[in-house]
């Protein structure tokens, strides 16, 4: 079994040190013996260090969306269902999914100025549960003082409803009946 393993390392570190001696405009010979000169690491493991951090960090900025989707998505949708359900007013949720679609998108849209703010992860994250929880009346408050004046007339409402945050709602509204 320890043979097999090792045989499987070997093939492992013949094609990367074929990859790095393909490639010398990615991984420059001089780059590599200096930095081996440094560490004492051999090229092969410095590149299989490189690759590993970076698709770590790939993996990590996926989570981190993930999460933001998650607490963006699954309290809002059960929320917003039993408001329906409960033929009660949905006003606040349809507030919150607008505020939530704009903010998602502007987030795609600007990907290098946000991952470029220190703990964008967390300010992500705080806006989102602002956004969406009941106590807050984050999305009601958005949705009246940014959303509604740029949006409404844009779209040319003239009937535009009166706002949510003086109607009582906004944000939340009772997810628990």
């Amino acid at each position: 079994m320890a043979e097999l393993f090792i045989e499987g390392v070997e093939v492992v570190k013949s094609h990367v040190e074929d990859l790095i001696d393909s490639h010398p405009d990615v991984f420059p010979p001089a780059l590599l013996e200096k930095v081996k000169s440094l560490t004492g690491l051999p090229s092969i493991a410095t590149v299989l260090i490189i690759i590993a951090i970076l698709a770590g960090m790939a993996c990590f900025e996926q989570t981190q969306t993930l999460l933001i989707y998650t607490a963006g998505l699954i309290y809002p949708l059960k929320a917003t269902h039993r408001q329906i359900k409960l033929k009660k007013d949905a006003k606040p949720w349809l507030a919150y999914w607008i505020c939530f679609i704009l903010y998602m998108r502007t987030r795609s849209m600007v990907p290098s100025l946000i991952p470029s703010l220190p703990y964008e992860f967390v300010w992500q994250l705080v806006f989102v549960i602002f956004l969406c929880h009941p106590s807050t009346q984050g999305a009601a408050l958005i949705h009246d003082r940014v959303t509604r004046p740029l949006l409404y007339p844009a779209l040319d409402l003239r009937a535009a409803p009166t706002p949510l945050a003086r109607g009582g709602g906004g944000g939340g509204g009772e997810a628990e009946a």
